[in-house]
């Protein structure tokens, strides 16, 4: 168990955000030093209000989240609209309190922990391959754009969006 806490607490601490669909992971947010923003509460009757998903696009966006992630017992369009609005990265899905089939991602619990661990370390860029900032209300747009790769960074998981500097930047969008 601790090597998959001091896996999560090794994410900079400027990009320890863990936004779901659902707020099921508060436990793991309050372990590994995360700030936990999700859609909707666990258990509840309505999910993903339009008011719900615009707190989380302006926390995404202010925060400059790169990754944001579902749960698989939930439908992922309400976060699909986060990725859209922010452009983020759909980092995946997250297992809460189902297991998969014996073949599948998840087929024990320590092995749903281990994935969900694994799933959300492996989407948030580290500082030192993507670290340059963007004036606040821009968005850069390159080449790389069109892959959602930056050369450098684990897993795809930097984009243009939150890692280009100045000197590679084609245009400058304010959209």
């Amino acid at each position: 168990q601790d090597d998959l806490v001091d896996q999560l607490r090794a994410v900079p601490p400027s990009q320890r955000a863990l936004v779901t669909c659902e707020g099921a992971f508060s436990y793991l947010a309050r372990d590994t030093g995360l700030t936990e923003k999700y859609i909707w509460p666990v258990n509840a009757e309505q999910q993903a209000t339009p008011q719900q998903i615009a707190s989380t696009i302006d926390f995404v966006a202010e925060n400059t989240v790169p990754a944001v992630f579902c749960e698989s017992t939930v439908s992922d369009a309400p976060m699909q609209r986060v990725v859209e609005a922010t452009g983020a990265r759909y980092g995946g899905t997250l297992y809460v309190d189902s297991l998969s089939a014996a073949d599948g991602p998840v087929p024990t619990y320590l092995e749903l922990i281990r994935h969900d661990a694994d799933t959300i370390a492996a989407r948030v860029p580290s500082r030192e391959s993507c670290s340059s900032v963007i004036a606040p209300g821009k968005r850069a747009v390159t080449a790389v754009e069109s892959t959602g790769i930056r050369a450098g960074c684990p897993e795809a998981s930097c984009t243009a969006r939150t890692t280009l500097s100045p000197s590679t930047t084609t245009q400058i969008d304010s959209s």
